[in-house]
Order: structure tokens, then C-alpha cells, then sequence
């Protein structure tokens, strides 16, 4: 459902696409065709291994798989921009060894829970994904993420190569509120998300991962954080290291 949304967005403001489905991803040679790719919301699993053959059409049936995890890896790596909505954040996180975690993995219901509430977030507008937005943004949260960042070595002695905070360091771009975070709705123990990280972008090989935690279009409705789509389209011909 969350793809259609996307693209109903896109096309209101009329943004050139192609549905990319899963046997041109198992392809390859995604960089050919594409400056960024957009995972709407859905989960890793459903990412990866998708619908049984009861399930859906033929044509639907089954996920990326394993060739298209590294088609994918091979894609932003090569220079690609790969944005992940809300749930499919956790593609990323699973599959690409990213020194980003889910802060909410592990969250039972009784632990945290906000389905559906309006959050006060704060922007990086030096960033390239927060330019033209006002310092702070109402986002709609709906089962959806925070994260923590795994900082690089202070010490470069104690970096090592193959440490993924060394190999793919991450910026944190937006946050949710440290006092008054929520404007609108309701939610249980909201100390598991103050402050936390609500959008990160990981420099991964040549290419990046942007991280957006929340809806910014959940159904096509929250005109405020559309941008946060957008310029993150938009920045996959920027350099913003």
C-alpha cells in the first residue's frame, strides 16, 4: 500500500519514475539506469523474501533474494542513492552492515507505543535533505523508527578498517524533540525516543543510504514533510560529505 501512496506523491508533483519490480533488481547493473531507488514501507523480510505463490499474481510472488541484496549493495556503492521509508529502514540495517541500530527492534507494545501521533522533530538544514524546511517539523509516527548511531573511534589508532562506522560513517539529519515531542495524538513511554536519531544518511562505498524513521507522505497527506522525500531524491546528484 505504502508504494502506491509514494507514487500517488510523485506524480501530484510530477516527479519522473519507474516502478522497479523485483526480477530487474535480482539483474543488476542497477547504476546503469538509476540515480536513486525508493524503498517505500515494508519490512526487510517482505523486502527480501515477499509473497508465497497463494498469495498474490504470479508476477508478484517472491522477493529480491540474495542476488538482490548485493545488487543493491552493488548499486550504492557504485554512487547510487537508496531511500528507505519508515519500515524498510531496516533493509538496510539487516543487510548492509551499516553502524546505524533500530533503537525500537526490541520494543514490546507495553514498552513504547505510539500508532499513529504527530511528533515535533527537529532538521538539519545545513543538510542537504533539510533545505527550505523550518528548523522544526510536525512528522507523523506510526509504528515507526529511532535510531542510534554507532560513533567512529576518537582515537584513529583505535579505528579499525573493517569497523562499519569507519567504512560507512553515518550524519545524523533530523531527531526527534529532546522536551515537547509529542504535538497531536498519544504515546507510551516517549523517553525511548527522545533525542534519538529520526533520519540518517550512511556514505556506503561511493553512494549513500537516507534513513527516514517516519512517514514523511504517509498517504499522501502530510504536505509539511513531503520535502523530506523530495530532497532526498533531489540530493542524488549532490555530494553533501
Amino acid at each position: 500500500a505504502d508504494e502506491g501512496w509514494t507514487r500517488l506523491v510523485l506524480e501530484n508533483f510530477e516527479f519522473k519514475y519507474d516502478s522497479v519490480h523485483n526480477a530487474e533488481i535480482r539483474a543488476g547493473d542497477l547504476r546503469k539506469r538509476y540515480d536513486c531507488l525508493v524503498l517505500p514501507s515494508a519490512s526487510g523480510g517482505s523486502i527480501v523474501n515477499g509473497m508465497g505463490v497463494d498469495a498474490t499474481e504470479p508476477q508478484y510472488v517472491g522477493g529480491i533474494g540474495s542476488e538482490g541484496i548485493v545488487a543493491l549493495q552493488s548499486f550504492v556503492q557504485e554512487g547510487g542513492t537508496l531511500v528507505c521509508l519508515d519500515a524498510s529502514c531496516n533493509f538496510p540495517i539487516d543487510y548492509f552492515h551499516i553502524p546505524v541500530r533500530n533503537a525500537l527492534r526490541d520494543k514490546a507494545a507495553k514498552e513504547f507505543y505510539c500508532p499513529g501521533s504527530v511528533l515535533r522533530i527537529w532538521v538539519d538544514r545545513q543538510h542537504p535533505v533539510g533545505y527550505g524546511l523550518p528548523e522544526w517539523v510536525s512528522g507523523y509516527f506510526t509504528r515507526s523508527q529511532a535510531f542510534e548511531v554507532v560513533e567512529k573511534p576518537k582515537k584513529p589508532e583505535d579505528g579499525d578498517a573493517r569497523n562499519p562506522s569507519v567504512r560507512y560513517p553515518a550524519r545524523v539529519i533530523a531527531r526527534y524533540s529532546d522536551t515537547v515531542l509529542l504535538e497531536s495524538g498519544w504515546i507510551r513511554a516517549p523517553e525511548c525516543i527522545t533525542d534519538k536519531p529520526a533520519i540518517v544518511e550512511v556514505r556506503y562505498g561511493e553512494g549513500k543510504i537516507i534513513l527516514l524513521g517516519f512517514r514523511v507522505q504517509h498517504r499522501a497527506q502530510p504536505h509539511g514533510t513531503f520535502p523530506l522525500l523530495f530532497n532526498s531524491i533531489l540530493s542524488s546528484t549532490v555530494d553533501s560529505k
